[in-house]
């Protein structure tokens, strides 16, 4: 089947129209996922560019050349931006404007100073690469390890894209005049339709990204405390079982902080569930400093006032330390409600898992700690012993409170 210039003219026409519509409505849907705007604005500006390229001839070349080459270089400016949005990395705009500046000042040079139609579909064949590097530095420096299908997806999509661009500048071109449709060779043809399905790979590759994005947020929701935005009770047990198992594979210690906030009915019916909320958020700002500080280490709220700070790698000492630090920051750093200082202050239990044993078994001896440390006259920690035989009970050691 011939494909002629109106031909390829139409079907590119129907395919860019298709694709922004398709995501003008997913916005509808998506109205949360900020990259939608941006690229949904970026197929808009594709199309009536591909409009005013396909018109040449009925309308002045200024409107054809600059302005639809301009819009074809503002897709792409958007489609950075939102990628830039969507992995929550910064974009920098001066590039882009100097890039799409330095286009149209050369296509203006090769359309009416010095026409030159090999050299005007060079240059932008050149930008075009230029944007595909930067968007698959974007996704390989700041989407693999979160997005990690459809980041390594839209990565392709962009190589071949790019490659197909620096295909094109090899078109062969007659001397007769006229647009690179009529111009169009086998070969043309060829890179033309390939430069088509790639525009349907690229649209596919952002469905992808925003799917992924969502579902990845979907999980972290499910396992994330609404108020602390710590780990929560499900997934401590999902994420605590296997790293406590690569602890024992390697020979590492592992230990287990347990802690519960003293008094803190009190400071509800005294100050107000709202006072209670900001005790709980401070104490778990500390909790994720700590774990921060600790690679591999899990902070959770494990219900209630009732906290759990795991850390692979540390031994019973250093996590005794640790706790007591913990209980004395929050001790010295009050919550001011109404200009009216609430202190909060938490007892601990501590444990470090033996070389055979269980979540189960180790949360239990940390249990049994953190009761004789409340037992015992709060705002205080406890240390389990070595883990006993099955059939003796735990021992204890009860440091004085500092």
């Amino acid at each position: 089947m011939h494909l002629d210039a109106f031909t390829l003219a139409f079907v590119s026409f129907l395919i860019s129209i298709g694709q922004a519509l398709a995501f003008s409505l997913l916005l509808l849907i998506l109205r949360r996922q900020p990259a939608m705007r941006w690229w949904t604005v970026g197929w808009w500006c594709s199309t009536l560019g591909l409009v005013l390229i396909a018109l040449r001839g009925s309308i002045p070349d200024s409107l054809s050349i600059l302005l639809g080459n301009g819009l074809f270089a503002l897709d792409s400016v958007l489609l950075l931006k939102g990628l830039s949005v969507h992995l929550h990395c910064r974009f920098h705009w001066w590039p882009a404007i100097g890039l799409v500046t330095a286009l149209l000042a050369g296509l203006g040079v090769y359309a009416f100073i010095v026409p030159d139609l090999r050299m005007r579909l060079r240059l932008f064949a050149v930008q075009e690469v230029i944007w595909d590097l930067w968007a698959m530095a974007l996704l390989i420096r700041h989407g693999w390890r979160d997005l990690h299908l459809s980041a390594r997806l839209a990565s392709t999509v962009f190589a071949a894209d790019a490659l197909a661009s620096l295909a094109r500048m090899a078109m062969p071109l007659s001397t007769s005049g006229g647009s690179a449709f009529d111009q169009a060779s086998g070969i043309a043809i060829f890179t033309y339709t390939l430069t088509l399905m790639l525009g349907l790979a690229l649209m596919l590759s952002q469905i992808m990204l925003v799917t992924e994005r969502i579902t990845n947020d979907l999980r972290r929701t499910a396992r994330t405390d609404g108020l602390t935005g710590l780990l929560n009770r499900g997934a401590l047990q999902a994420l605590a079982r296997p790293l406590l198992a690569q602890c024992r594979n390697t020979q590492q210690p592992a230990a287990l902080l347990l802690f519960d906030l003293d008094h803190f009915k009190h400071i509800n019916d005294s100050f107000g569930h709202d006072a209670g909320d900001a005790v709980l958020q401070r104490f778990a700002t500390l909790l994720l400093r700590a774990a921060e500080a600790h690679p591999g280490a899990l902070a959770c709220r494990h219900g209630g006032e009732e906290f759990v700070l795991m850390l692979p790698g540390m031994n019973l000492d250093a996590a005794h330390a640790l706790a007591m630090t913990i209980r004395s920051e929050l001790a010295a750093q009050p919550v001011h409600i109404a200009a009216q200082p609430i202190t909060a202050t938490t007892s601990v239990g501590v444990a470090c898992a033996a070389s055979e044993e269980r979540l189960a078994a180790l949360m239990a001896r940390a249990d049994t700690a953190l009761y004789q440390a409340k037992r015992s006259g709060r705002d205080r920690v406890c240390v389990a012993g070595v883990a006993p035989p099955m059939d003796s009970p735990d021992s204890l050691t009860s440091p004085s409170p500092a």
